[in-house]
């Protein structure tokens, strides 16, 4: 959970960085005897890289009129009031905090000299892992993933890329994901959900084929889609919530 009280203490550094830009850090001592203290877990990594929710609002705002218009895979009509409940709550759920980190990933630019694999970039890939060690399924673990996986595609970590969306399609499996085309929602809120999923599935083919072809290996990790599955519909419309 994110500590969103703005009067709070900046939190301290995740790790000291070497001249290579590559952090040290400790490793893992984690141990979980309940739910609440994994959660805890998460949220300290959460709030030394987002802080107060200021910070995550700026965070938030840049990625939604910046990399969602490229990667449009985030129902904001969604994602919003779900950041405004956990304001008003002061706790934010493992998942989202885990994709408020990969938001601010996507927006980090290293510089030419410096190593890709930055604090921040580590800091992400730890919230991944210790959601996967909490058995934690989502939708926005997903997108987190996407995130990330977009992240080291776009700065030559292709193979840590592959892992990545190899991942996704593992868990979006097990999610039932490849069954979304299939749904039949009524209602509007479904809809919304149905046409999210969708694009997460999409997103996950595309970057899975992609790779593929720059890294010229035929094993997938996707499976192909059916004659009868549905594509997402257009972007400019799914981008100002159509």
């Amino acid at each position: 959970m994110l500590n969103f009280c703005e009067e709070s203490n900046p939190a301290e550094p995740l790790a000291e960085v070497r001249g290579d830009g590559v952090s040290q850090l400790l490793p893992f001592t984690y141990t979980f005897s309940d739910a609440t203290e994994f959660e805890y877990k998460v949220g300290l990594e959460a709030d030394r890289t987002l802080g107060t929710y200021a910070g995550t609002r700026e965070v938030v705002e840049r990625f939604f009129t910046g990399t969602n218009l490229r990667l449009p895979i985030i129902a904001r009509d969604l994602f919003e009031p779900d950041l405004a409940e956990a304001a008003q709550s002061s706790r934010i759920d493992t998942d989202l905090s885990a994709l408020c980190i990969a938001m601010k990933l996507t927006q980090q630019r290293p510089s030419p000299e410096g190593d890709v694999r930055t604090s921040l970039y580590i800091s992400a890939m730890q919230v991944i892992g210790l959601l996967e060690a909490g058995d934690i399924r989502s939708l926005r673990v997903l997108q987190t993933r996407l995130l990330i996986a977009t992240y080291e595609l776009g700065h030559g970590l292709s193979t840590a890329a592959a892992v990545s969306v190899a991942a996704c399609a593992k868990v979006a499996r097990a999610m039932g994901m490849r069954k979304v085309n299939s749904n039949t929602q009524s209602s509007m809120g479904n809809a919304v959900l149905t046409e999210e999923r969708r694009r997460v599935w999409w997103a996950m083919f595309n970057l899975d084929r992609y790779l593929g072809l720059i890294q010229a290996d035929s094993l997938h990790t996707m499976a192909d889609p059916m004659a009868g599955d549905q594509l997402p519909y257009d972007d400019t419309l799914w981008v100002i919530g159509i």
